[in-house]
């Protein structure tokens, strides 16, 4: 146990007995795995920023990036059903990936087994509609206990935390949001980074087009989860 929890704060990936190495599903991964790739996962949304991230994505200097956007039931309704839907067949048409990030978006840590365990299935429902979802799954906030670890693991999905937090949440007010966003990163994607932020609004598209610009200068490929981690088959 003292391996577990050492490992989380660490960034190892883990799994019950104890194996960093391994990668079944419902392991709790932290970096990419293939060489030479960094992962961009956008979370919470479907939200405001989406169109301007997925038109972002869609010029041609920047076509050959993909990202992973992890989305919740809420965020889906709050948008609509048809434009939600509609959004994400876009961007996994276009090659990116869409994974669970839960339904209400409430913390798995702090909800009873059977909350946890019905808003995680309703949300998979949901997902299962659309052709293409993978089997990723975010926990709200990244918090997770072992029980929720192991009731994940038995519905066959990865448990994907990140390697570098954006923070963009604390900035949205700022007039200097891009500005600040860009120092939490330190100018900076680091090698086999899985890189967290949101696609709030407008301003999400600049930060991802200054990350965009970072993971060029390294000469690192920024690919979807599935793909560096090596599970894109397993859909």
């Amino acid at each position: 146990m003292l391996f577990y929890i050492l490992a989380l704060f660490i960034g190892l990936s883990v799994c019950d007995d104890g194996n960093p190495f391994q990668m079944p599903p419902g392991l709790t991964i932290r970096k990419c795995r293939q060489k030479g790739t960094v992962a961009i996962t956008i979370d919470d949304g479907p939200k405001g920023g989406m169109i301007p991230v997925l038109k972002l994505l869609d010029k041609k200097e920047y076509r050959s990036h993909k990202v992973t956007f992890f989305v919740t039931g809420k965020s889906m309704d709050e948008m609509g059903k048809n434009d939600s839907t509609f959004l994400m067949k876009m961007a996994l048409r276009r090659g990116h990936e869409v994974g669970h990030h839960s339904y209400e978006h409430k913390s798995y840590v702090d909800l009873s087994h059977d909350e946890m365990k019905a808003d995680f299935l309703k949300m998979d429902a949901k997902l299962g509609k659309i052709k293409g979802t993978s089997k990723i799954f975010r926990p709200p906030y990244g918090y997770i206990k072992q029980s929720v670890f192991d009731f994940i693991r038995s519905q066959n999905y990865h448990i994907i935390g990140w390697t570098q937090d954006t923070n963009d949440w604390k900035y949205y007010d700022k007039d200097d949001y891009v500005q600040k966003v860009m120092k939490e990163l330190n100018e900076e994607v680091k090698k086999k980074s899985i890189v967290l932020m949101h696609d709030n609004d407008a301003k999400s598209a600049e930060v991802l087009e200054k990350i965009l610009k970072l993971v060029d200068k390294a000469g690192y490929k920024s690919t979807t989860v599935s793909k560096c981690l090596g599970i894109d088959k397993e859909k």
